[in-house]
Formats: C-alpha cells, structure tokens, sequence
C-alpha cells in the first residue's frame, strides 16, 4: 500500500501506529512523503482515507525478483511470479 501527503508527521504517527514493516519517502522538490507499507491487513485503507489530503493506493503482487551484478554477464538471476 501506498500513502502520498504533505504533511510527514501524520504519515509517520499513522505508520508507527501499526505492526507492519514500512518505509517512508520524501521529495523535497514537490515537499511530498510517500509512505509505502507491506503485509499489511485489511482495514488499514480506511485509516489512510480519514487523514486530510492523502491519496492511498494498494495493489497484488504479481512478481518479484533481483538482478545481480553478475547477472548482466550471463549468471543467474531470481524471479518469482506470484499466483
């Protein structure tokens, strides 16, 4: 899931509030945090919506992987397709 505002402290006490990892980004140009929680449960969306300003978006894993240095040399590299 995926929280854009303005205002960092919000973002920070909503995120802190819960028991699921997070990270929370920040774009000093546009003065935008964006703060991105995963293994999340259910409900959570509604929390975000009740905070003044926020867009939220959440979305299924469909792939994730890693490309290696040595991967760009013929080595192995990892995906994983989520189903």
């Amino acid at each position: 899931m995926f929280i854009e505002g303005k205002d960092g402290e919000a973002l920070r006490a909503l995120a802190r509030g819960w028991p699921y990892p997070y990270r929370l980004l920040y774009r000093a140009e546009q003065g935008l945090y964006l703060l991105e929680v995963w293994a999340y449960a259910p409900g959570i969306e509604a929390q975000a919506a009740a905070l003044p300003g926020v867009r939220y978006w959440s979305f299924a894993l469909l792939e994730e992987g890693w490309v290696s240095q040595s991967s760009r040399f013929g080595e192995e590299s990892f995906y994983e397709e989520k189903s």
